[in-house]
């Protein structure tokens, strides 16, 4: 992975260990892979849905619908998809980005 995709809270796997990441670590990026984005994760994060739909019960930021295809997720933004997710380092970095708060 690549610094420029972190912020400081992303979670990931650092050698199989799960953490958040912060800068002051002293972190190898060869060593540090992300965490696919699944159910459990967005449940955890305190989404609600099924299995294809899911809705922020924080704040309304975009319907995430999977897409079995791709093993991915559409953000959808007032019927328009504004991106894809596969990592839940992802939609950390978009939350923030919409709402201003972290995820």
């Amino acid at each position: 992975m690549k610094a420029s995709e972190l912020r400081i809270g992303s979670y990931v796997y650092f050698e199989d260990e799960l953490l958040k990441f912060d800068f002051e670590m002293g972190w190898n990026f060869d060593y540090i892979k992300p965490i696919p984005l699944t159910e459990e994760w967005l449940l955890k994060f305190g989404f609600v849905g099924n299995y294809k739909t899911y809705y922020s019960n924080i704040n309304l930021i975009c319907e995430l619908h999977f897409d079995e295809f791709n093993n991915q997720f559409d953000c959808i933004l007032d019927r328009y998809s504004i991106t894809t997710i596969q990592y839940v380092h992802e939609l950390q970095n978009l939350y923030f980005a919409l709402t201003n708060e972290e995820l």
